[in-house]
């Protein structure tokens, strides 16, 4: 069952959702089929730094699932789903997915003038 659309919510253990959300801090720098969806985050739909990593860590939260329950290696994949190196998957990272300052000052507004502002342009 592919759920591509899934609200996060405050349920489950909070040192266990503090825990994935720093797993997801990190996994964002080290997988780059994670640190696409954070960079489409943060620049194509606004998010703050939070809301990205809280969505990573969701999804890093499920591939956990999977690998207990399949009992399959997690691998690191490029977006075409090749596997990668830990260090290829760096590379790749640094040269497409990095996040520039000028986008994280924006996504940093959170006052509504400032929003209306950004939507405006």
């Amino acid at each position: 069952m592919n759920q591509s659309r899934r609200a996060i919510s405050k349920e489950g253990p909070a040192p266990l959702r503090l825990a994935f959300y720093q797993a997801g801090s990190v996994a964002r720098t080290m997988d780059p089929q994670l640190a696409a969806f954070y960079h489409r985050l943060m620049t194509e739909h606004g998010h703050c730094h939070t809301q990205a990593t809280i969505a990573v860590a969701r999804k890093l939260a499920e591939r956990t699932w999977k690998t207990l329950t399949t009992g399959q290696m997690y691998e690191l994949r490029d977006l075409e789903g090749q596997p990668v190196t830990k260090r290829a998957a760096k590379e790749l990272i640094a040269s497409h997915y990095t996040v520039t300052p000028k986008q994280r000052t924006q996504s940093r507004s959170h006052t509504t003038e400032a929003k209306r502002a950004r939507l405006t342009r």
